[in-house]
């Protein structure tokens, strides 16, 4: 029976030996065919060279005692060139002397092990990682992907990453959680990274990091939930941002009674951790709430949130303030600091400490009525001193920062710091002072919100 069976896969590897170009349906049939017939586990493909649509194989058969073990193994140089499509059912092993180049479709249904160097040329270069089974992403040496497609639905999770991988292109999450909470992989989008189709069905569980200054929602979540933060542009120079998402109770390791006095109640059942690696700057936060997995009552009085940061020093919430969209059920804050955050419920006066009124129209045609960012100091007798403004545009990108605001003509009337008249719009104001307390100590106030730009 062995060797008649032996026969019958002789000619199904004849019959894949013998299909080059387009017969892509029946390469794909025989490869299925064979595949069942070994128990699918059981099958090695050593892929030598794809190249110029031509597909050559060379199957090699391992046994230990009466069992067929195979894998798809690369010790040496392996190359797929642009416009070639390379599968491989079984599990996927690059090894310490490994060097696979991927510059067309590299196709893993199993287990995927990098201990070498995994790279390409091309930028329009994929894998896709389309198993039937959960398939575990593992390995030490280096992975560089330009474009990923994760489409698998093994439930709950599909993909396991321990290895660190690097995106430079784009990622589809068509179909299938990551997991490198549990697993200890590291997931880096490059600095024009991107990606699409993020869901409560497809993202990264655990950490993502971004490296780069421009602008980046992270696609995270947890426990079936897609929970994004978003980070402006930033300032420094490359930059390395690391997000996660905790659908959690926060007071188990930040207590949330531990809070400063404006903050009236915390979220008590999801939270975000930011961490800037290396150099850093102040970055526009974005977090969101969402009836499913958002504390209800941080939901009875949305107008009143804010964003806040455990801080590990003073070892308490504090306030970073923030600016409400209710149309995206997100909060944006202008912070500096990394840590845990989430959302709360805050006091929202609108009489300002000293009296100090805003203004947040602007028509700056010059007749003399709301020609630039009023902060009304009427009454203030210096009671506010150093009193500082940044503006941010509709990107959360800043157009403008000064300090001593409306000092010797330091207002913002719609242009830019490098002079550049602004277009008509919404824009993101912080203001931030000083101000003396009536036990005569001196106390930091900060108030966001939005201005409009019109008639510029």
């Amino acid at each position: 029976m062995f060797i008649k069976e032996m026969f019958s896969l002789t000619l199904l590897i004849a019959k894949l030996l013998g299909v080059i170009g387009n017969k892509k349906k029946e390469i794909n049939a025989s490869l299925h065919v064979l595949q069942k017939r070994l128990g699918g586990s059981f099958l090695v493909i050593k892929h030598l060279m794809i190249m110029d649509k031509t597909l050559i194989f060379l199957v090699t058969f391992c046994f230990s005692g009466s069992f067929l073990i195979a894998q798809t193994v690369n010790s040496g140089k392996l190359y797929v060139s642009p416009n070639t499509e390379f599968s491989t059912l079984s599990n996927l092993k690059n090894t310490d002397t490994g060097s696979l180049f991927n510059d067309g479709t590299l196709f893993c249904y199993a287990n995927f092990y990098n201990n070498g160097e995994v790279d390409h040329y091309e930028a329009n270069a994929q894998v896709q990682f389309v198993g039937f089974d959960a398939q575990l992403i593992s390995g030490e040496g280096d992975t560089f992907f330009s474009n990923i497609l994760f489409k698998n639905k093994t439930y709950p999770v599909p993909f396991l990453l321990q290895a660190d991988i690097n995106i430079e292109g784009e990622v589809d999450f068509n179909n299938g959680i990551i997991d490198n909470r549990n697993y200890g992989g590291s997931f880096l989008f490059g600095e024009t990274a991107r990606y699409k189709n993020a869901s409560n069905i497809s993202y990264v569980d655990g950490s993502v990091e971004k490296i780069g200054n421009t602008e980046f929602e992270f696609p995270i979540g947890h426990q079936g939930y897609y929970r994004t933060l978003a980070i402006s542009d930033a300032q420094a120079i490359n930059p390395l941002y690391k997000a996660t998402y905790f659908l959690e109770n926060p007071d188990t390791q930040y207590p949330l009674l531990s809070k400063a006095d404006v903050i009236n109640t915390i979220n008590n059942a999801e939270y975000w951790k930011l961490e800037p690696v290396g150099t850093h700057s102040e970055v526009v936060v974005t977090l969101s709430w969402n009836e499913a997995t958002t504390s209800d009552l941080m939901l009875q009085n949305t107008e009143a949130l804010h964003i806040v940061r455990w801080d590990e020093e003073q070892q308490l919430w504090v306030d970073e303030g923030g600016v409400v969209d209710e149309w995206n059920k997100s909060v944006s804050a202008v912070v500096s600091n990394k840590g845990i955050f989430t959302l709360a419920i805050v006091e929202t006066d609108d009489i300002l400490p000293c009296e100090l009124v805003v203004y947040n129209a602007i028509t700056p045609n010059k007749d003399g009525k709301n020609d630039y960012f009023l902060i009304d100091q009427l009454n203030n007798g210096g009671c506010a001193q150093n009193i500082s403004v940044k503006i941010f545009n509709r990107w959360s990108r800043k157009v403008f920062e000064t300090t001593n605001y409306g000092l010797a003509g330091r207002v913002f009337d719609g242009h830019s710091n490098k002079g550049d008249q602004l277009p008509a719009g919404t824009y993101f104001y912080v203001l931030e002072f000083e101000y003396e307390t009536e036990k005569g100590d001196r106390k930091p106030f900060q108030k966001q919100g939005y201005l409009y730009l019109n008639g510029n």
